[in-house]
């Protein structure tokens, strides 16, 4: 996506005509997606109108793409007899043109693979130009990255070594010109460019940024990671990307911006990339969060790197498996499978307005402990009507554990008792928290179910307040004798009379304390005669 810095308006284009429109305010809480297959095999960037490029295959080969709301998928020109292509970046509609550009084999040149750049007539969807962008001297084959506003073009250029890969900035003016990074055994990687031509990418394993007036500027690398990578930038010069291990054996996605520098977003393992950024910071990219490598998003509202998968409209019904450019609205593309018929596109995930209604969370937890101090601990009884994203253990503040998890174990040293607090985040970003008393080392006792009835004859309020537990009670099952009343939850409970049926019946009451005890008593409940 260019990376426009938009002031106090912004252009659309409503049949290929420029029309001003106020800019967008920025996000609030979470986005909820609505997913749209748009055919094609990847989408790799989307502009502000939701214009999308990519690739897809035509007889088997892998051939450029552009796909638009008015015209659907469009297959970009590239070799008549070798045909061959990759798009990958696409710019705002101007004068009813979209640019695209990308790397392909064209009739001019032959086996080659050359930065390319196409003009698309909208809303036509009729491709009105090709242009071969050459390579750098000495280069044999060219990719185009990123375009911005100015018709600016950044990419690579090598000669035949995935080692000596050297960076370009491409103008209407100068043509192709050498940023004069890499060398032999030290490539330079020109991934995006932003408004003002910033251009980012990496150098051998440092991640950069590089302009016309400023030329080379390094970035460094996040407090503890070996080696930092560039994949895209937004309008003020923030970051996206990913940093790695001396070993290549772990890698998390990552967000750079100037003053506070790097800020690690989240992944476990390898192949946690950072691929796309629009202006809010918002992140999106492929990581690994529990056992699959998915499409990944980061918010500053949400605060923690999740699935996109958990943010669906329909919870389960896609799976999206990568994604790779989020714009100023925070639509995301990439690519996805749909569960129910197994279709693999490319698609345009569009946030739902309003969002639909949200409820907070519920924390719960239960716990057992050896007689080594090992102390087992389990959220999975933590509630939510879309889905839980991370739940937080402490003590006085403190994490005990590194992970994210519902489950975790940990390694006491010696008998004690601890207030535990488990904090649990659902997918919109609200959070509940609970604490609970843990005893290490001790002897677990029963708990002791105990309820007071209060009826008059309408209603009996049935209080279990006064059961008790050396661990605390973590929840309350209250079982009817009869079939037409419900079994319920709660400390505190209200049973109406029926119109028709017995209106006197048992009441059991189940409690379980935080070590998965549990003891129950049973009581005659009767509704008071008229």
């Amino acid at each position: 996506m260019p990376r426009y810095a938009f002031l106090c308006f912004a252009l659309i284009s409503l049949g290929g005509v420029l029309l001003p429109m106020p800019c967008l305010a920025a996000p609030i809480g979470v986005p909820v997606y609505n997913v749209t297959a748009i055919g094609g095999i990847t989408g790799l960037r989307v502009n502000q109108t939701g214009d999308v490029v990519g690739w897809t295959t035509l007889n088997g080969l892998a051939v450029p793409m552009l796909n638009t709301p008015e015209n659907g998928l469009i297959v970009l020109t590239t070799s008549s007899s070798q045909p061959y292509g990759v798009a990958r970046d696409v710019s705002e509609r101007a004068a009813g043109v979209i640019t695209v550009v990308g790397e392909a084999t064209l009739n001019s040149t032959g086996s080659a693979i050359h930065a390319v750049r196409w003009r698309v007539a909208i809303p036509l969807g009729i491709v009105t130009g090709v242009t071969d962008l050459g390579v750098l001297p000495g280069g044999s084959e060219s990719q185009a990255y990123a375009i911005n506003d100015a018709d600016q073009i950044a990419g690579t250029s090598d000669a035949g070594s995935s080692l000596s890969i050297r960076s370009f900035i491409h103008s209407p003016a100068n043509g192709m010109r050498d940023l004069g990074l890499g060398a032999t055994g030290t490539s330079a990687r020109a991934l995006d460019m932003n408004a003002s031509g910033l251009i980012a990418g990496y150098l051998g394993l440092e991640a950069f940024r590089w302009s016309t007036s400023g030329g080379l500027e390094l970035l460094g690398r996040p407090a503890g990671w070996a080696n930092s990578f560039a994949f895209a930038i937004n309008a003020s010069g923030q970051v996206a990307g990913s940093a790695s291990g001396a070993s290549g054996n772990a890698e998390v996605v990552v967000r750079y911006t100037d003053g506070p520098g790097w800020k690690i977003l989240g992944g476990t393992g390898q192949r946690n990339v950072g691929n796309g950024i629009n202006q809010w910071g918002d992140v999106v990219g492929t990581g690994l969060l529990s056992t699959l490598r998915q499409g990944v998003i980061y918010t500053d509202n949400l605060g923690q790197l999740a699935m996109i998968d958990d943010l669906l409209s329909v919870p389960g019904s896609w799976r999206i498996m990568e994604a790779y450019d989020i714009n100023d609205a925070q639509q995301i593309t990439g690519w996805a499978i749909n569960t129910q018929t197994g279709l693999r596109s490319a698609v345009l995930l569009t946030p739902v307005t309003p969002p639909p209604p949200n409820l907070p969370p519920v924390a719960r937890f239960t716990y057992s402990c050896t007689s080594a101090y090992f102390c087992s601990f389990d959220g999975s009884g933590s509630t939510d009507d879309r889905g839980i994203l991370a739940w937080v253990w402490t003590v006085a503040g403190q994490k005990i554990s590194a992970l994210q998890s519902k489950f975790i174990g940990v390694q006491f040293n010696s008998p004690q008792t601890i207030n535990l607090t488990l904090t649990v985040t659902d997918t919109r970003g609200v959070t509940n928290s609970i604490t609970q008393a843990v005893l290490i080392g001790a002897t677990n006792q029963s708990p002791v179910a105990r309820f007071s009835v209060t009826c008059t004859r309408t209603a009996c309020v049935l209080d279990a307040s006064s059961s008790t537990d050396d661990h605390g009670i973590v929840s309350y099952r209250w079982q009817p004798s009869v079939s037409n009343r419900a079994t319920m939850t709660g400390v505190k409970i209200t049973r109406y009379r029926i119109g028709t049926g017995s209106n006197t019946y048992q009441e059991t009451l189940t409690v379980k304390d935080g070590a998965g005890l549990t003891n129950s008593v049973a009581r005659t409940i009767e509704f008071k005669k008229k």
